[in-house]
């Protein structure tokens, strides 16, 4: 049945006298909630959508054994009552948990009222110590006003319920804020971290850190804390001409429990928080995952590496997982993850991505020390993932290949905006990769220019352990000609371990679109059920030739068609609304389509490029 509010309800005109006494039902729920769960299911699914949210709440349980779900009710009232649409890239698993979290944040903030809506209160229930202990997830923004709510005395059962429940504890958008504030926050983070199940800490978005509150949050994170400093909040902070900060301090405080996960984004870290950060690492041996993004960190990525080569000597140490993404590199990427890896051999996964490069620093480097002298020796690794974005360097496989045959458990390997010098560098890593990686099962290539490497690329789409193959914009059907795409097509038609192809921004077109189609030909043995053909200048009649291709190979192969998703985001398939609409239509009836709306007069001058 269609679900309705109880205010719907009452607006009706006449009223059916289920509904009627079903919102009768709602209104006295305190005196008959348990005659109401002892319903029958068909009874029980139409009084669902009339109860407030914390009966809602209470009956879960109920309604899972009677068969019901109450989902649509929990998304119908995140609509009604929030008012937003969740993020695209938003993958909602449970409807429930996310309103009731979000429900809490509202209203911990003051911007959501409760008595606003009818659904939203009860005189039985406190909002914030009911929902509670079922939140996982807390984001905490600008002056705190949240740490304070919840520092009040009459929240104290809340704290101790978000103390067990709580995972993640995020700070957004912070501002300076006052010492009684710090106290307060000094206290919360000692109870939800050192006393409580928090273990994933990131800040976010802090141009302008205050070097005092950022260096508590820090320190709390890594499990230091000094009772004294609750009333002080300065033991670590010092001036910026944030003298060394912590360095002497952390043998004197005592040790707690420390998040398994810390994220710092688009916060700008001084050397002097470098060091002091550096030195916290030294002795975090909870730490999992170090995710550093936009921090401007420069040469403070050394006190980072010295802290983290400490750490690697402490047999007990937990790091599997590094990610550091910045605007400019210090030094050379490939150099970095030398070091990276040199000092923390058990890493699993390290990405290390820069946007540009800082010209200057790398020549005063490689002048003062030469370059061979910055590359450190790298011992055998446990490394499973590998992503490097360079600042459009060179591809220089004598940097590579060391981290390749060190590397022999890896299994993803995303190479991004690399400038290729000479045809033999790709060759020479294929081969490494042939050599050294057996287990490698996803390679990407990003911004690569590959237009020139032909025979490269089809030894790659030869490769018969590989699953996953990535070319995104990397110009790969530029000079391609139609005995090359024959050659290409051919290769993938007898690969049978590849599964998912994809080729965003390669320059497509739709005559090589509806060639591609021959993947799935009858006398085909490929295996690629995921394809990715977006941002390839495609339109609506080249995509209604390719389904219609497809459709006589879907009825030739039948059980061994094995094609279930197809991604054409950004192509010109505004250009005929009809065409693209029957095209879409006889796609999505053989697999899952994604797609957008996309204004294609944006691609003029790769449409021109192409014709």
């Amino acid at each position: 049945m269609d679900i309705k509010s109880g205010e719907e309800v009452g607006n009706r005109n006449p009223l059916s006298l289920f509904e009627l006494s079903g919102a009768v039902v709602s209104s006295v729920m305190g005196h008959v909630e348990k005659e109401v769960w002892a319903l029958p299911g068909p009874v029980l699914q139409g009084i669902l959508p009339l109860l407030n949210i914390y009966y809602l709440e209470r009956i879960e349980e109920i309604a899972v054994k009677k068969g019901l779900s109450t989902e649509p009710i929990w998304c119908r009232l995140w609509f009604d009552i929030m008012k937003t649409r969740p993020s695209r890239l938003e993958n909602i698993k449970c409807w429930r948990k996310k309103f009731l979290e979000t429900f809490f944040s509202n209203v911990l903030r003051g911007i959501l009222d409760v008595s606003s809506h009818q659904r939203l209160s009860d005189p039985c229930f406190l909002p914030l110590l009911y929902t509670s202990r079922h939140i996982t997830e807390l984001t905490i923004y600008n002056m705190l006003e949240g740490v304070s709510e919840l520092m009040a005395e009459h929240n104290q059962r809340v704290l101790e319920n978000l103390a067990v429940s709580l995972r993640t504890l995020t700070f957004r958008h912070l501002l300076s804020s006052s010492l009684s504030t710090r106290r307060q926050l000094n206290l919360f983070l000692h109870r939800l971290i050192h006393h409580g199940a928090v273990n994933y800490l990131s800040m976010y978005s802090w141009p302008d850190p205050d070097p005092a509150l950022l260096a508590l949050i820090l320190k709390m994170s890594a499990g230091i804390w000094n009772p004294a400093e609750a009333s002080s909040v300065t033991g670590m902070v010092g001036s910026e001409g944030t003298r060394p900060v912590g360095i002497t301090s952390l043998k004197t405080v005592s040790r707690f429990r420390s998040v398994s996960t810390l994220e710092v984004f688009s916060i700008p870290l001084s050397r002097n928080t470098c060091q002091m950060l550096g030195n916290l690492l030294s002795s975090w041996v909870s730490l999992e995952k170090l995710i550093l993004t936009l921090n401007g960190l420069g040469p403070g990525i050394f006190s980072i590496l010295s802290g983290l080569r400490i750490l690697s000597q402490r047999s007990d140490y937990c790091l599997r997982v590094v990610r550091i993404s910045d605007m400019f590199a210090h030094v050379p990427c490939m150099n970095l993850v030398h070091s990276f890896l040199s000092a923390v051999p058990l890493l699993r996964v390290l990405l290390v991505s820069f946007d540009l490069k800082t010209a200057a620093e790398w020549n005063r480097l490689e002048e003062d020390m030469g370059s061979s002298s910055l590359v450190e020796k790298i011992p055998e690794t446990y490394l499973e993932h590998l992503e490097i974005r360079f600042p459009r360097e060179p591809l220089q496989t004598s940097l590579l290949v060391p981290v390749l045959k060190a590397s022999g458990s890896l299994q993803s390997l995303s190479l991004d905006s690399v400038a290729i010098s000479c045809p033999q560098e790709v060759w020479l890593l294929l081969q490494a990769l042939k050599e050294y990686n057996p287990k490698l099962k996803k390679l990407s290539f990003h911004d690569v220019n590959l237009s020139g490497h032909s025979k490269e690329v089809l030894f790659l789409l030869q490769n018969p352990i590989l699953q996953e193959i990535n070319f995104s914009f990397c110009r790969l059907f530029e000079n391609c000609t139609a005995e090359l795409l024959t050659e290409m097509i051919t290769a993938m038609k007898k690969n049978s371990s590849l599964t998912t192809l994809k080729l965003p921004g390669n320059r497509l077109g739709n005559h090589r679109l509806i060639a591609l189609a021959d993947i799935f030909a009858e006398d085909s043995s490929s295996s690629i059920s995921h394809l990715d053909v977006s941002s390839n200048c495609i339109k609506p009649d080249g995509l209604l030739e390719f389904a219609k291709k497809l459709e006589s190979y879907t009825a030739e192969r039948r059980e061994r068609f094995k094609f279930t998703k197809l991604c054409l985001y950004q192509n010109w398939l505004d250009q005929d609304a009809i065409t693209a609409q029957e095209a879409l239509s006889r796609l999505k009836a053989m697999c899952s389509v994604v797609s957008d709306a996309w204004d294609s007069s944006q691609a003029f001058a790769d449409y021109i490029s192409v014709m």
